[in-house]
């Protein structure tokens, strides 16, 4: 259990390193940040519930799929990579691509609060459910 909190503590901090770099306009920051915060969650999330090791090199999607979660949470989460698998860049940089004309300044700015309310959404329901 040492382990899975050390994530959740982990989740925590890049949440809010998001939280400070997205204040900062690192809208692409904040996104890895966020996209980090995930992974590490549903990894303790994995542990939590199967008391072994999550695979290595699998998906976000594939963790989200493995963990119960309240069906809401994973559509986000698999609505999410989605977004992020698109063909604009490592973790789809909407800076860069609103840069580049490819998205408003407000589309890419609401793609970034979106990962950030459901990065948020996630952290805390592993902090409930570890704790459980």
């Amino acid at each position: 259990m040492r382990k899975v909190r050390a994530l959740v503590a982990r989740a925590v901090s890049d949440l809010e390193l998001g939280e400070r770099y997205a204040r900062l306009k690192e809208d692409a920051v904040a996104s890895l940040l966020y996209r980090k915060a995930r992974e590490k969650v549903l990894k303790a999330l994995f542990i939590s519930r199967t008391r072994r090791e999550p695979p290595t090199n699998v998906s976000v999607r594939y963790l989200a799929g493995k963990v119960r979660m309240p069906a809401d949470i994973t559509a986000e989460i698999s609505n999410l990579e989605e977004e992020e698998d698109e063909p604009v860049g490592a973790y789809a940089i909407d800076a860069d691509s609103y840069g580049r004309g490819r998205l408003s300044y407000e589309s890419a700015k609401n793609r970034v609060v979106g990962r950030y309310r459901t990065t948020k959404r996630l952290v805390y329901y592993a902090m409930a459910a570890v704790k459980a």
